[in-house]
């Protein structure tokens, strides 16, 4: 049962190929593959999925990435330039307007390299929470949940998008402005700080609720009825591998979550400013 588990705390010294072993089940893998296409799309992706099997990205996905990344950064220090250059001409200039111009932008900035960073860091790991999440499945047949998990990551994909799509309609129409292809395509770029908080709380909720499931599974012991020691054994692996995919998601998520809430603070801000009416020039770095 252990054995993807192996190999992929194995794979420092092991080609690609040898995760081939990690062969995800049908309902586990439409839990994730949302996930996977949009950030894919974004070139974002944690990892790729490929014929039911779970394997990291290649180097050659990291190298569209870092373009992606740098299309980014230098869009952003262009539109930077173009902010100070209003700024310079305007008579009413003050200093939180200047101030406000050059941090957002560069705070996004800091964020979009920091996950590529980490997505190169916990390669591994990405891969190996996934494996663990799915032996838990298999261990605990939590069908029904997975259901609920499948319907409500498109719902939640869904909802992202719709709501990014409206208010960049609602800003070009308030603001009535042309639509800006360098700046929009920069911003769909750095979608992925949504979906990827949105990946991680669902990764937390399938943990919580492998654990909910088995504690409800120990309390049958209580029935009177005798269980093979096999299962004892099985159940407590179950506990332990529900154990370890706790620590691996903590590994991975915690940096980038305690970036993530000072990006929504950020944006928080950024919208203050476009509900205030501060100067199109400044709402649209943000």
């Amino acid at each position: 049962m252990l054995k993807p588990c192996i190999f992929l705390r194995k794979t420092r010294s092991y080609p690609v190929e040898v995760l081939l072993n990690n062969r995800l089940d049908k309902e586990v893998e439409s839990i994730f593959y949302p996930f996977h296409v949009i950030l894919t799309l974004l070139c974002a992706s944690k990892y790729c999925i490929r014929d039911h099997f779970i394997t990291p990205n290649e180097y050659k996905f990291y190298t569209v990435n870092f373009i992606s990344l740098s299309y980014v950064v230098a869009s952003f220090a262009y539109q930077m330039y173009n902010n100070q250059l209003v700024h310079i001409h305007r008579s009413d200039n003050n200093i939180v307007v200047s101030f406000l111009s050059v941090f957002l932008p560069i705070s996004r900035c800091i964020c979009h390299i920091l996950y590529f960073v980490l997505n190169i860091m916990h390669c591994q790991n990405n891969v190996f929470i996934i494996v663990l999440i799915n032996i838990i499945y298999k261990s605990l047949n939590s069908f029904q949940k997975v259901r609920c998990h499948i319907i409500n990551s498109w719902i939640l994909l869904a909802l992202i998008l719709l709501i990014h799509a409206w208010l960049t309609i609602t800003y070009i129409v308030i603001y009535e402005i042309y639509f800006d292809v360098i700046h929009h395509v920069s911003e769909v770029l750095l979608y992925i700080f949504d979906i990827d908080f949105v990946y991680n709380v669902r990764v937390l909720l399938m943990l919580t609720n492998y654990l909910n499931s088995w504690i409800e599974n120990i309390k049958l012991f209580d029935d009177g009825q005798e269980y093979d020691k096999i299962h004892y054994i099985k159940m407590f692996q179950t506990y332990l591998n529900i154990l370890r995919a706790y620590d691996v998601y903590k590994t991975v998520s915690q940096v980038l979550v305690r970036w993530q809430k000072s990006f929504t603070q950020i944006k928080c801000m950024s919208n203050l400013c476009f509900i205030l009416g501060l100067p199109p020039s400044l709402t649209k770095c943000s």
